[in-house]
């Protein structure tokens, strides 16, 4: 199966969210080499049955947030991988290769589901996107979640939406948080669960002062690497303290 028929089957053509699906990780893994691709993607059982106004973030590391959005979709949810880290070649800062392998492994389950193209979304979000970090010479493919990367919330009111479920392994990160601050304002109920054996509690989203998603804004165009695929990826340069001259 090609990359980009692996795109196709997360980002159909006729859901109503695949506006916001990212083609970045798919385009820069190689799913002819994923060695346990064909292997089964073991997913866990979550509480509870799809509610048609609810929209759901996963937000956990690695391979384990594919499948618990893999299990919300069993439920009718339709998946919406917001992956947007390069895959590197050597050392990476962000280790997207369990996500890979798991998507892949994943993608033959799901194409055989009969999503609805208007299901509710489970967005898809990597817990790890922005790993603390110091000096290093790895291939920086940390990520963050701008408000534009996600539908506005009046576009998921106009679907039916009323509530966003958060499902997260810490608690929420800075990016995520200003995501959920504009959502909860402008009228979305917010809950959030850490146990996927209890039911997601009603959460208020403290406000990170009025110049934070501005320089939240700046540090990643200063301090994260564009890629030319349109996400974020690149090596990091290395200054050495000597001249470099013998």
């Amino acid at each position: 199966m090609h990359d980009h028929s692996l795109y196709d089957i997360w980002a159909p053509d006729n859901a109503l969210w695949t506006d916001w699906a990212k083609p970045v990780l798919f385009a820069s893994m190689d799913a002819a080499k994923m060695g346990a691709m064909h292997a089964p993607l073991a997913v866990p059982h979550v509480v509870g049955e799809m509610h048609p106004h609810t929209a759901v973030i996963v937000d956990m590391a690695g391979a384990a947030g594919v499948a618990v959005a893999m299990a919300f979709a069993k439920k009718g949810y339709r998946p919406v991988p917001l992956y947007n880290g390069v895959m590197g070649s050597g050392q990476m800062l962000v280790d997207v290769r369990a996500v890979a392998v798991a998507l892949a492994q994943a993608t033959e389950t799901l194409a055989g589901m009969r999503l609805l193209p208007d299901a509710p979304p489970v967005f898809m979000l990597d817990s790890s996107r922005m790993k603390p970090v110091g000096l290093t010479t790895d291939f920086d493919n940390r990520w963050c979640v701008f408000p534009q990367d996600m539908p506005s919330a009046q576009f998921l009111q106009r679907q039916g939406i009323e509530r966003v479920d958060i499902v997260s392994d810490e608690s929420l990160r800075t990016d995520l948080n200003h995501v959920l601050f504009t959502y909860q304002k402008q009228g979305l109920s917010v809950r959030l669960t850490k146990d996927l054996a209890q039911p997601p509690q009603h959460i208020t989203i403290a406000k990170r002062g009025a110049l934070s998603l501005l320089g939240y804004r700046l540090s990643v165009i200063l301090g994260l690497r564009r890629n030319s695929t349109g996400g974020f990826g690149g090596v990091t340069p290395y200054y050495g303290s000597g001249s470099g001259m013998g």
